[in-house]
């Protein structure tokens, strides 16, 4: 029996159809505001509305991003050799967004009011701002995959 793998499928690249296309980039834009608002409001949020100091901001941030560092092989390797009933990556994406939105909500809640800053603001910060980066790698870690395997 001949087979009909092109030279691309082979390595793992595909074909899409123009729903398929706009499916995965409507994904990749929601993911990507929910993304670039934490990223980049995040910071200027927590220094001038929340009143944090700069530095334990900056040292927060640097603290998140070493969790990420381990936490994104760990992600990955996880979706590889894990086949859910929910489907390879759909699974991720359903248990993935309810944490995401949550903690995307916990990280602006407290700065409602005015400088709110007290002794426990940066911890109440880093536990908002590590799991929610925590999800977002879940969310996003299978489109990566998604666009290399069938």
């Amino acid at each position: 029996m001949k087979s009909t793998t092109t030279a691309a499928e082979s390595k793992g690249f595909y074909k899409l159809s123009w729903l398929q296309r706009i499916g995965f980039g409507s994904g990749d834009l929601a993911q990507n505001l929910i993304y670039q608002t934490i990223s980049m409001y995040l910071l200027f949020f927590y220094t001038n509305v929340f009143g944090l100091d700069p530095a334990v901001a900056a040292v927060m941030f640097l603290i998140v991003r070493i969790v990420d560092v381990i936490w994104d092989p760990m992600v990955g390797t996880f979706v590889d050799k894990h086949d859910p009933s929910l489907g390879k990556y759909r699974a991720y994406l359903i248990l993935g967004g309810m944490p995401l939105t949550g903690f995307a909500i916990l990280c602006f809640w407290n700065g409602f009011s005015a400088r709110c800053s007290t002794p426990t603001s940066p911890m109440w910060a880093s536990r908002c701002a590590t799991p929610s980066s925590m999800c977002l790698t879940a969310l996003s870690t299978h489109r990566s995959h998604a666009t290399r395997t069938r």
